[in-house]
């Protein structure tokens, strides 16, 4: 693997890093306020960052290669390990 490629991994690993720190947050912001308007602003914002996310994503990767698919589920999984563990807090 040459070094701009890992260049390239290692970025893209911390976007999801910071994405899901995000959705933590969010996640904390929720409990401890219950503010309904406040929790739309950041389920759009999540959105948006996303999109923007797989945008960047796609563009920075054209070829989906095995480590991107793995890397991918992961961060899925985690998602759904965030929103459970909401879930059930909530």
């Amino acid at each position: 693997m040459s070094e701009a490629e890992k260049k390239k991994y290692f970025y893209w690993s911390t976007g999801y890093v910071a994405t899901l720190f995000i959705m933590m947050a969010q996640l904390r912001y929720m409990l401890v306020l219950d503010d309904q308007v406040g929790l739309f602003l950041v389920i759009i914002g999540m959105l948006c960052f996303t999109s923007f996310f797989r945008y960047a994503e796609s563009q920075l990767f054209p070829n989906k290669s095995k480590t991107l698919q793995i890397m991918k589920r992961i961060f899925i999984g985690s998602v759904i390990v965030i929103a459970v563990i909401g879930f059930f807090l909530l």
